[in-house]
């Protein structure tokens, strides 16, 4: 910290507000030493920082207050946890018999199992495609080793998304244990397919929610109520962003104006539960929606499919 300081300082520089205060993923503007005594500069920063952050919003009971502004932060998943640590790996050892080896996986319906030593050292695979091409050699083949299949290994924190060809490619990988020596499990192209559509399912749902309620609000509530009950942060209902509408329909008489036959205090604690799912998303955790915040989605988005049919 105190580097920071001696070298803004040196280029005479500082920070609106002071970066020593308050939370450490908190946003801040540089300008030039002496700027900051400046109200107007001041008042500038602010409306900066609260334009590029809206997105992020938190809902808070009065409009007027300082809303909790969360950084986005980029896309995470690691491999380690896609794999599932209640689920042994199945494996083969290479001098194991390839009847021994088909019947595992039609045991266990899979596609492809690794080829582990007894001492646990990791070699390959064997896979339904290894062994057909196996028996198509003149020397039909007795053991695993006669039908190896080029497996892709992955780190345990190694990060997904660039190895998303990778695993188009070959259809599977096998991730490492945290601490590389042994096999944590195997990802394959149908387990990322499933992934990405529970990641993806929750934003779908919610960016649906938005433009029910964007239309309607657009067309009923007048753009000078949408901004005095935003406290001028948003002047009509095309700039709103998911929680500032828990700030327009706040007041019942404006909720009256949408015409929906709907109990203002219910759907107002709907929209409420939905906008902070929507802003702890925004932190792009990779663990699934847990289920309580899916009711609140699925609530609020069948009352709006109720008093909004249209697509």
């Amino acid at each position: 910290m105190e580097t920071i300081q001696r070298d803004l300082a040196e280029n005479g520089l500082t920070t609106v507000p002071p970066f020593t205060e308050g939370w450490i993923g908190k946003s801040v503007l540089v300008v030039k030493s002496g700027a900051e005594e400046d109200d107007t500069t001041v008042e500038t920063a602010t409306e900066r920082l609260l334009d590029e952050q809206t997105d992020a919003e938190t809902v808070t009971e009065e409009p007027d207050d300082d809303e909790t502004l969360v950084p986005e932060k980029p896309f995470t998943l690691r491999f380690g946890t896609l794999v599932r640590s209640d689920l042994a790996v199945t494996s083969v050892r290479p001098t194991d018999s390839i009847v021994l080896a088909r019947t595992l996986m039609l045991r266990h319906n899979y596609s492809q199992l690794a080829v582990i030593d007894d001492d646990g050292t990791f070699h390959y695979a064997v896979s339904w495609e290894s062994i057909a091409k196996a028996y198509m050699s003149p020397t039909p083949p007795s053991t695993v080793a006669h039908a190896k299949h080029t497996a892709l290994l992955a780190g345990y924190d190694d990060l997904v998304l660039p190895r998303i060809d990778d695993i188009s490619n070959s259809d599977f990988i096998f991730v490492r244990s945290r601490d590389g020596k042994t096999i944590a499990g195997i990802i394959t192209s149908a387990d990322l397919t499933n992934r990405f559509g529970e990641i993806a399912k929750p934003f779908t749902k919610i960016e649906e929610c938005e433009r029910r309620l964007h239309r309607r609000v657009k067309a009923q509530i007048p753009a000078a109520t949408i901004e005095h009950a935003t406290n001028k942060r948003h002047k009509n209902a095309d700039s709103l962003t998911f929680g500032a509408y828990a700030h327009v329909l706040k007041d019942e008489q404006d909720f009256m104006l949408l015409g929906w036959p709907l109990d203002h205090e219910e759907f107002l604690q709907q929209v409420k539960d939905v906008a902070k799912i929507r802003n702890d998303m925004m932190h792009f955790s990779p663990d699934p929606v847990p289920h309580d915040e899916w009711d609140a989605i699925d609530g609020l988005l069948a009352m709006l499919h109720a008093v909004d049919p249209l697509p």
